[in-house]
């Protein structure tokens, strides 16, 4: 491994595996230490990134992955410690530093421009000329060339706003790889994500890899990790705890070591599995015959009729939508991406406009308005995007947890009473384990914690009817065992609760009955009991075959 001509870094012709033991890092932090005042980030960490491997970075939200991978970056310079490029010191002091040595990091929120085209994303900044006129044909044929090359088929003068998630995370990253990167630190880039694309995104990995680029995929699915990385490092309050080969690690040890517990790894065993990307179903797998309904209603029903009940629901993106659920009940949504679930629930919420069909909430006619209405009959969506539709980062973690409330904590002169806000919101911090400051930004806090936030706004905000989106998207192991059990806790208070989610494994851990999504409708199949496994759900979530939509 040399410092190629241009500055960047250059693998050894060939690449690959095959000459990853005489070759230097291409990227390597040694001892690092990161303090932002009194508070310790990251400790005496110590990583390699070997050519034309993909290495797994875990940890908890607030374990310092964040922090490690804008240093690696150059979003942040470490306090002490010393950073490698090529087996030479560097020190990145700007994203564009970084850059030029062909690091580059791909976070959640893509930065895919949706007004232009996929070649304009594909050759931003620097757009073919000709004449003072942008080369329409010339980037058309740069765009072919860089998707073709990644095994993308994708119309490359399609707008980009036009492409799914899945597309939109492949074009990005094969944006990242034509600009000469040679490391890609991919942030939870699987989080939006179902099984089929996943390996879509996994196969374009492996094809550049075979290239001499490297990865370091940061994720919380412990099964995709076992399943794509070379080596696995994780982290620990701001520690390197573990790391080594991926033959090394287990799914029992991989949690023991996130968690720090091996009470963690006990409990995780038995219980279903994560999805393993691309996976085909057991050989012996079984579509169920029919409509599956066990009723598994909890001690804590308080109403003789359902708290929701939805008819033959027309909407946007919905076609048909049948389902109940009771008061003390957790029910589940399941579907690839695109299926409706999301929809379904943003109709329920009023952010969707409804064309047909009946809601009956807690046994009176109801008709989705719009979320302010929705959460005055007591109906909440916690929303996918905890970014885009979750949390105000600007503000504090107390105001973010009392917005959908203040009616309630006003008293005098329609004033705020603050030490009620404070002794509230002190009590759902330490009741959800909300680690971090509730008078900083709620920006500040980890995803997971972040997450945790939301969750303590919708019980002040005193909503009878959850329906939560994805409640888990981008926590580690840790902040997920938490929050599943305040889904339960809200369950036990006689709450209703509507989980959608793309992992099998959480439905099935979570819910009594589960609804399966398919291109629109929900209310055909219905599995609950000995018929609700993370295989029976993927099998009829993916099938194409008509009459397994059975009435």
């Amino acid at each position: 491994m040399v410092m190629s001509s241009t500055g960047g870094l250059a693998p050894t012709p060939g690449g690959g595996s095959a000459s990853r033991g005489i070759q230097s890092p291409l990227v390597e932090a040694r001892s690092v230490t990161k303090r932002y005042g009194e508070m310790l980030a990251l400790k005496d960490v110590s990583l390699k990134v070997q050519p034309g491997e993909i290495l797994g970075l875990m940890g908890h939200n607030g374990a310092g992955k964040s922090t490690l991978i804008k240093i690696l970056t150059g979003a942040e310079q470490p306090t002490a410690g010393q950073l490698m490029a090529g087996g030479q010191p560097v020190q990145f002091r700007s994203v564009a530093d970084a850059r030029s040595l062909g690091v580059v990091a791909v976070y959640q929120e893509l930065r895919i421009i949706g007004t232009v085209s996929v070649a304009e994303n594909l050759s931003y900044p620097v757009l073919p000329q000709r004449f003072g006129f942008i080369d329409r044909k010339q980037l058309r044929q740069d765009a072919l060339r860089t998707l073709s090359g990644r095994g993308i088929d994708i119309d490359p003068m399609l707008p980009a706003s036009q492409l799914s998630q899945a597309e939109r995370q492949l074009v990005e990253i094969a944006a990242v790889l034509s600009s000469g990167a040679k490391v890609v630190l991919l942030d939870e880039p699987t989080s939006s994500l179902d099984v089929e694309q996943i390996e879509r995104v996994f196969n374009l990995m492996h094809r550049a890899t075979a290239e001499g680029v490297s990865f370091v995929l940061v994720t919380h699915k412990v099964r995709e990790v076992l399943d794509c990385a070379d080596r696995i490092v994780v982290l620990r309050d701001g520690h390197v705890v573990a790391q080594g080969a991926r033959s090394e690690f287990d799914h029992e040890r991989l949690v023991a070591e996130l968690t720090g517990s091996s009470g963690d790894a006990e409990r995780s065993r038995g219980r279903a599995q994560e999805v393993v990307p691309g996976a085909p179903p057991p050989q012996d797998a079984k579509v169920p015959t029919g409509t599956e309904v066990t009723r598994q209603h909890a001690s804590a029903k308080t109403a003789p009729v359902p708290a929701l009940r939805v008819t033959g629901l027309v909407a946007g993106g919905v076609s048909h939508g049948d389902l109940e659920v009771d008061f003390g009940e957790v029910v589940g949504l399941y579907g690839v991406l695109g299926a409706g679930r999301t929809a379904f629930l943003r109709a329920l919420h009023g952010l969707n406009p409804v064309h047909g069909g009946q809601v009956v909430l807690d046994g009176a006619p109801f008709r989705p308005k719009d979320p302010a209405d929705s959460l005055e009959h007591g109906l909440y969506l916690l929303s996918e995007s905890r970014k885009v539709d979750g949390i105000i980062p600007s503000m504090s973690v107390r105001n973010n947890q009392v917005v959908a409330a203040l009616r309630s904590f006003r008293h005098y002169f329609g004033l705020v009473d603050r030490t009620r806000v404070t002794a509230e919101t002190d009590s759902e911090v330490e009741r959800l384990d909300i680690r971090g400051d509730p008078d900083r930004s709620v920006g500040s806090l980890s995803g997971g914690n972040q997450q945790k936030v939301l969750f303590s706004r919708l019980h002040m905000a005193g909503a009878r009817v959850l329906l939560l989106d994805e409640p888990t998207r981008g926590v580690d192991v840790g902040a997920k065992r938490r929050i599943y059990q305040v889904i339960r806790d809200e369950a036990r208070e006689g709450k209703a609760v509507i989980v959608s989610s793309s992992e099998a494994e959480e439905i099935c851990e979570l819910c009594s009955r589960c609804y399966v999504v398919r291109k629109g409708r929900l209310g055909d199949v219905v599995l609950s009991g000995d018929a609700l496994t993370p295989d029976a759900l993927r099998l009829v979530a993916v099938s194409a075959e008509e009459e397994v939509a059975l009435k």
